[in-house]
């Protein structure tokens, strides 16, 4: 019982000092599409149910008092991506109030940046893609 206590406030505890920072940032990372739906990103809304089934190197990151989010993936063969079909070129880009740690430097200065519906989409020389709001 005690320890069953225990961490029940240890838990608690961490919530209202997360809370009282008043910056609930969250940074996950998932090897494969698999284990980002096993943990329910998808149903959450921080990933795009339009992302391809061999996404791999998942790094998701948001913020649930700004609702920002940003994410980055790479895929086996990234020359076979295709855009969803409400991407649309833009030409005034933001730049993301989040990052993930392989968004490379001025990302919202890349060429060929779309807009995905609240979310703005390029793809790096690398051909990782990154996604922010």
């Amino acid at each position: 019982m005690l320890k069953n206590f225990s961490k029940t406030f240890l838990i608690g505890s961490l919530l209202v000092l997360n809370t009282g920072c008043n910056d609930l940032r969250f940074y996950i990372v998932y090897p494969t599409i698999e284990t980002a739906k096993d943990d329910g990103a998808f149903n959450r809304g921080w990933l795009p149910k339009w992302l391809p089934s061999d996404a791999q190197n998942i790094h998701e990151h948001h913020n649930l008092d700004t609702n920002s989010r940003a994410f980055s993936f790479s895929i086996a063969r990234s020359s076979k991506f295709e855009w969803p079909k409400q991407c649309k070129f833009i030409e005034t880009i933001p730049a993301p109030i989040l990052k993930t740690h392989l968004f490379p430097k001025n990302v919202h200065k890349l060429p060929d940046i779309k807009k995905c519906d609240d979310l703005f989409i390029v793809r790096d020389i690398n051909g990782i893609i990154h996604a922010w709001t």
